[in-house]
């Protein structure tokens, strides 16, 4: 027996059988005469839509680990202190205070190389000392031999002043340095600035304390105008994050990044080219990071990595630590203001399958999820259902922020909507010289608490069979209180080659999608 694989997303391309002595190929699945296989475990099916499209009601926006920033404000609204919120959001673990240490950021957008004002108060570099200013309007550091030419610009010429060690640092008696980035706008950054080799060029490095690093990151991350304990707790988390990179990266020539990539930093204030106001420390944010000063989030005595997220629409991700856990947050509700709580987004097949680099794509499983309640909690794992650049069926294996990004919703916190039939054709074995034997399940998203029924088409003949056996595993899946979906049939099949199609009905039975 051979039955020949065909594109069984289309409500009108059937399957090929043709009898004889070779193997059986169907949905995936190669069988011999007479072969059994175990049943699939029923997964969320999502076919394409008649509209090239999926629809997608979405909670959440980040990768979902630990704190959620608006849970954490929901969480001072319900009365939770910056400690309790902690706790909340990374299980056992314990606030200490850790003994004070500097950071080194890496600072991005800048120009080619290091170049700070020269009207910086009592400017020096190292190993030079002070700096001349008359007349000078800026200093840079340029990648040469070994280290680096030190350089002044004077009426907008650039001339040599000296040379460099390979790790150099411009300081002020202020205890900050004007830092110039590569759109003309320019950054006040407190401790020191300055330029490390890195291969034929230099990274710019902005070294300072972890405490006034907080205080340029908690005003980026959350609005300082929410609740105290909510910002208090975004600052233990932004140091023990900041501190947990500097145990780990001492190698390294810088411990963190100032971008998202990281945890956004933006020194003690940035103005525009303009010399206008853009951004900085804030008052109440600094009154949370003195709050907390020097208090890190630890786990069995070493700091934990503290991550945060947006969002994550009522239900934690594990994050691949003991503190980080899956878990339903019952504060990221709609009491915090949380603008993600619920959304819908419509992604095309064109934009799903670029993702996955593939031609096309025809059907999205979601296959797992953690956490319960709404939907069955997060996405974790999926396939994706289409053909390759060579024209071929593949199903590629999927995780839940890999499917998230795929569809352009903002966290694993999903759900596609599915209006038509659908179902599953989980095993086909030749029975007999004309006999398959078809087992599966079938529902009708509209009715489901009721059975429905297939079409099976044998070359011009079809015949309809009600899926009414339990299948357990499908009320699991759809979260229904009705179990009956299963079907299990054979159909005869002639000599030489037919024509097999399988399909899941509407109520009505008018309308049918071909199952695989």
């Amino acid at each position: 027996m051979w039955l020949s694989r065909y594109n069984r997303f289309s409500r009108s391309n059937p399957t090929l059988i043709a009898l004889g002595a070779a193997p059986l190929l169907l949905a995936g699945l190669l069988v011999t005469g007479g072969s059994q296989h175990n049943l699939a475990q029923a997964a969320e099916v999502s076919p394409l839509t008649a509209s090239g499209s999926w629809t997608v009601d979405a909670r959440g926006n980040g990768h979902g680990h630990g704190l959620s920033q608006y849970g954490a404000r929901g969480a001072a609204i319900a009365g939770l202190s910056a400690a309790q919120i902690i706790s909340f959001y990374y299980p056992g673990t314990a606030l200490v205070a850790a003994r004070p240490t500097t950071i080194r950021v890496l600072i991005s957008d800048v120009p080619t190389y290091a170049t700070v004002a020269a009207s910086t108060v009592g400017l020096a570099v190292t190993g030079r000392g002070a700096l001349p200013t008359a007349g000078v309007s800026r200093y840079r550091l340029v990648p040469a031999g070994a280290g680096f030419n030190l350089q002044k610009q004077v009426r907008g010429v650039w001339s040599v002043v000296g040379t460099e060690p390979a790790q150099t640092d411009f300081s002020s008696t202020a205890g900050v340095v004007r830092s110039f980035h590569a759109d003309g706008s320019y950054t006040d950054y407190r401790g020191t600035v300055g330029a490390v080799r890195s291969g034929a060029g230099s990274l710019t490095i902005n070294r300072l304390s972890l405490e006034y690093y907080v205080r340029g990151v908690v005003p980026r991350e959350m609005s300082s105008s929410w609740q105290p304990a909510a910002v208090q707790a975004q600052a233990i988390a932004a140091r023990s994050y900041a501190r947990y990179a500097v145990e780990h990266n001492a190698a390294d020539p810088y411990d963190i990044c100032a971008s998202s990539s990281c945890q956004v930093y933006g020194g003690l204030a940035t103005y525009t080219s303009a010399n206008v106001f853009s951004y900085g420390e804030e008052a109440a944010s600094n009154a949370a990071t003195s709050a907390t000063q020097n208090d890190v989030a630890t786990y069995q005595g070493r700091t934990i990595f503290a991550q945060f997220s947006a969002s994550n629409g009522g239900m934690m991700a594990a994050g691949g630590q003991p503190y980080l856990v899956t878990k339903a947050d019952p504060y990221d509700d709609a009491a915090s203001g949380d603008p993600y709580l619920s959304y819908t987004r419509v992604a095309t097949q064109a934009q799903v399958a670029a993702y996955y680099g593939l031609r096309s794509v025809s059907q999205i499983s979601v296959t797992a999820r953690a956490g319960g309640g709404l939907w069955g909690g997060i996405v974790t794992a999926g396939v994706v259902t289409g053909r390759n650049s060579a024209g071929a069926s593949v199903s590629v294996t999927a995780t839940g922020p890999g499917l998230a990004s795929a569809l352009g919703v903002g966290y694993q916190y999903f759900k596609i909507e599915v209006t038509a039939p659908i179902g599953r054709l989980d095993q086909a074995s030749m029975t007999g010289l004309h006999t398959l034997r078809l087992r599966g399940w079938a529902m009708d998203p509209a009715h489901t608490d009721t059975s429905t029924a297939i079409r099976i088409t044998v070359g011009s003949t079809s015949t309809i069979v009600v899926a009414d056996q339990s299948r357990t595993d499908v009320r699991a899946a759809y979260r229904t209180s009705f179990a009956d979906y299963g079907y299990d049939t054979t159909v005869t099949v002639p000599g030489g080659v037919s024509k097999v199609c399988v399909a899941a009905l509407d109520s009505t039975r008018t309308l049918a999608t071909s199952v695989r």
